[in-house]
């Protein structure tokens, strides 16, 4: 019987300690709460709530998914120079744009090698490339958070070109892309 009792003695014990806390934050009530959320735009002027319009960056886009090859385990060559091209707090309307040009030719045999990343895995992601003469765009989309492959530039007009990432769903989206040019 004096085990029993003990046991008794200790749980009480413990409820006792237990309790105190929770008077405690009851008499408390004005304690300051976390702030608010900051938004999730980069521009302070963007979309204040999931309703308001908003218009995608790129509205007419030339469809390369001709020129794509799925290339699983994609491998980067050590004796050609890689790139990276980062979307991270653009405007609400902007595209992420390399500053490096890659001319194509109508001889071209260079197949762009990519592989890009995202974070809101349901949205829509476009890789491509944007023409400095004209300003069009020719790229592929994906959904899902990853995208790897090929593009075969000998699918783009010939000119000037810098590599484009951005999303035309999100215009918060957080992308990377490593990319290099390889001869096919």
């Amino acid at each position: 019987m004096s085990k029993t009792g003990k046991i008794v003695i200790i749980a009480v014990s413990v409820f006792a300690v237990a309790a105190v806390p929770v008077a405690k934050v009851a008499e408390n009530q004005h304690m300051e709460r976390a702030k608010e959320p900051t938004s999730i735009y980069a521009d302070p002027e963007g979309p204040a709530s999931a309703t308001e319009e908003w218009t995608p960056p790129v509205s007419d886009v030339e469809d390369l998914s001709a020129a794509y090859s799925d290339i699983s385990g994609v491998s980067f060559s050590d004796d050609a120079e890689k790139y990276t091209l980062g979307c991270v707090e653009l405007s609400r309307d902007a595209i992420a744009e390399s500053e490096d040009i890659i001319t194509v030719s109508s001889s071209d045999k260079t197949r762009f090698i990519f592989h890009c990343t995202w974070g809101s895995p349901s949205r829509e992601v476009f890789v491509g490339f944007k023409s400095c003469d004209t300003g069009l765009v020719y790229a592929v989309s994906a959904v899902g958070g990853f995208l790897t492959g090929a593009l075969d530039l000998s699918a783009l007009p010939e000119g000037d070109y810098r590599a484009v990432l951005y999303s035309n769903d999100n215009p918060a989206v957080v992308a990377v892309m490593l990319y290099q040019l390889a001869d096919s």
